[in-house]
């Protein structure tokens, strides 16, 4: 198990240990742009990835804290996954 810092927030100060998950290879997304005359439209690479969604197991200390903890950690933001146990 570790922990992890999702918007700012420290998983530990609510009780959760997280196990590590499987990362999915980000890809890089990309814009077409149609050009009159050409037969094919040309491919443009972006400079964003594409949005990656992670499934975390989390291990809850404190049941009573289980709603709080929803709330915190749902959502999309800044990740940050440690695998140190100290």
């Amino acid at each position: 198990m570790s922990y992890f810092i999702f918007n700012g927030k420290n998983s530990r100060d609510y009780g959760t240990l997280a196990g590590v998950p499987i990362f999915p290879r980000s890809e890089l997304g990309y814009t077409t742009q149609e050009i009159p005359g050409r037969a094919e439209p040309l491919i443009k690479p972006t400079t964003q990835y594409k949005t990656v969604t992670l499934a975390l197991t989390l291990g809850i200390t404190d049941p009573l804290k289980a709603r709080e903890i929803n709330q915190t950690f749902c959502g999309s933001g800044k990740l940050i996954l440690s695998t140190d146990l100290t």
